[in-house]
């Protein structure tokens, strides 16, 4: 005998349609950070080339993490809720220092295995014909400029993304379902960017953000791990270009997830009881399924990555199909008519003869 569904009350649909649109609107705004990024960043590398390195710089970093944090603070606002109780929450934790000591080398650990493992899938993927664009962080050209950057985009980036995305998202989500706040909240980091080796970064310690916020309570902790982060991406990229580094690939990657691994598990130990919920597991993740805001935040990356980041055309960074010197020289016209028509002579009859 079939058993027969349960009619929900009005109360409950209410409360679920409310919930559906929570998540959805995490999603939405993520994809408004696409909109003022492309803007704000746009407006930036048009006034970068007339500015010095410093100016330049610090104005792209600023204009990156105002798409991040303006969408958000909307979001904040339109919920009536205010901004100062993010910053006033104490550390749920005896031990907090110790806490975000283990959450450095948690995240940092995670992130050098996760830029590893990314550059070993697009390495496969250049061998087999299909090339991507990756534009590397423009780290100066002097020791002083690449601290500059490091130290500003570190600030400013980790400040930024766990004030939006921690601070106000998970936040808003927390009460109603922990699981689901951490996935929604950690999904729409995730993809929050088009670049491949940020978003490989992010899904590697988005989620592990979202519980130690969960556990902790203080965004200024989750801005220690997100520190880390940034900092390992960075150095990433100045490492990088040197062939000896890369040649230790695999073992990078093997020390970065057995730290990275082992600190996230020191950092949830000893558990702790799990603070009461208002929604099911089952009946909150069917609300973020149900919205369109998640197969918006995919749709939107998956055009992001056919369209600007994977081609399969030649690469024009190959330098096997870079023009030879001699190539980019275009002779003089050239007209002989005795060499180019041999049998020419200008005794020759014409028709008027």
């Amino acid at each position: 005998m079939m058993k027969k569904k349960s009619e929900l009350t009005i109360e409950e649909a209410a409360h679920r349609e409310r919930l559906r649109d929570l998540y959805c609107g995490i999603f939405v705004v993520t994809a408004f950070v696409w909109v003022l990024r492309f803007g704000l960043g746009g407006l930036a590398s048009l006034a970068a080339p007339h500015l010095n390195y410093y100016v330049a710089t610090a104005l792209t970093v600023v204009a990156e993490a105002l798409a991040v944090f303006l969408p958000f603070f909307v979001f904040l606002k339109a919920c009536r809720d205010p901004l100062s109780p993010i910053f006033r929450e104490a550390p749920r934790s005896v031990h907090p220092i110790a806490r975000c000591v283990i959450g450095f080398f948690a995240a940092a650990g995670l992130t050098l295995g996760a830029l590893g493992l990314m550059e070993l899938l697009l390495s496969f993927l250049e061998g087999n014909g299909v090339h991507t664009a990756v534009v590397s962080p423009d780290l100066g050209s002097s020791a002083g400029e690449t601290v500059f950057y490091v130290v500003l985009s570190t600030v400013f980036y980790s400040f930024a993304y766990e004030v939006a995305f921690r601070g106000i998202a998970l936040r808003a989500m927390k009460d109603e379902n922990r699981f689901a706040a951490v996935l929604v909240s950690g999904i729409a980091y995730a993809l929050c960017d088009g670049d491949l080796y940020r978003m490989a970064v992010r899904f590697a310690i988005g989620f592990l953000l979202g519980w130690f916020y969960l556990r902790i309570r203080s965004v200024w902790c989750c801005m220690v791990l997100q520190a880390a982060s940034q900092i390992t991406l960075s150095l990433w990229w100045i490492f990088i270009r040197d062939r000896e580094f890369t040649a230790y690939l695999n073992l990078l990657i093997l020390i970065g997830f057995v730290i990275g691994i082992a600190a996230a598990l020191l950092l949830f130990y000893p558990r702790r009881d799990p603070d009461p919920q208002i929604t099911p597991n089952k009946v909150a993740l069917k609300e973020i399924f149900t919205s369109f805001g998640v197969y918006l935040m995919i749709g939107l990356v998956a055009f992001n990555l056919l369209i600007f980041a994977f081609s399969t055309d030649a690469d024009p960074n190959d330098p096997l199909l870079q023009p030879m010197e001699e190539e980019d020289k275009i002779p003089p016209l050239q007209f002989d008519r005795y060499e180019d028509f041999p049998g020419y002579t200008d005794d020759a009859p014409t028709d008027a003869d």
